[in-house]
């Protein structure tokens, strides 16, 4: 038997009318009209089914085109991390050199400091070793001084005994000229 596909009407069910007393032409017609509709309301379905699926399509490539951009976009700032990363390594780097760098002046000034703190002490010895050496320097000359006087007067005593020396000198000289004549 002959099936349209869009319908369950097949040309069995056509003959099986005939015998029914209806002329077969008009159940033909009756039937395609019915076929017809059937299959316009099948294809309307289907293109409502169509536009829907359309639709859909349409929607996923909107959202496809903007989780592309969502992705390039992301992939863009991706890179820029990237980037500020590799330049963030580079200055933590360079950081650490300066560390290391300052540390060892931290150890050079810190033996300095113990070198300057041996300096004061040894400056410190010295000074006390000056005031110790300005006492002695001002005993010695108070000493100085003492001797000089001393001196002076022994000086004055040897010029006042070469006073009398010349004194009786002369007495004795004038005595003996005196005791001669």
């Amino acid at each position: 038997p002959l099936c349209d596909w869009s319908s369950d009407v097949c040309s069995s069910d056509l003959q099986q009318t005939e015998l029914t007393g209806v002329p077969a032409e008009l159940l033909s017609a009756k039937t395609e009209k019915q076929l017809l509709e059937r299959n316009v309301a099948a294809l309307k379905g289907e293109v409502g089914a169509y536009e829907a699926t359309k639709e859909q399509l349409s929607q996923a490539k909107r959202e496809l085109a903007r989780v592309q951009e969502d992705l390039a976009s992301a992939t863009s700032r991706s890179e820029a991390l990237g980037q500020q990363l590799e330049k963030l390594r580079a200055e933590v780097k360079a950081l650490e050199r300066d560390c290391v760098e300052l540390k060892t002046e931290i150890a050079a000034d810190e033996v300095a400091r113990k070198n300057l703190s041996r300096v004061k002490d040894d400056l410190s010895d010295a000074e006390a070793l000056l005031v110790g050496r300005q006492k002695e320097i001002s005993i010695a000359e108070q000493q100085l001084a003492e001797l000089k006087k001393k001196i002076s007067v022994a000086e004055a005593e040897v010029q006042a005994a070469k006073q009398q020396l010349s004194s009786i000198t002369s007495s004795v000289t004038t005595a003996s000229g005196e005791g001669s004549n």
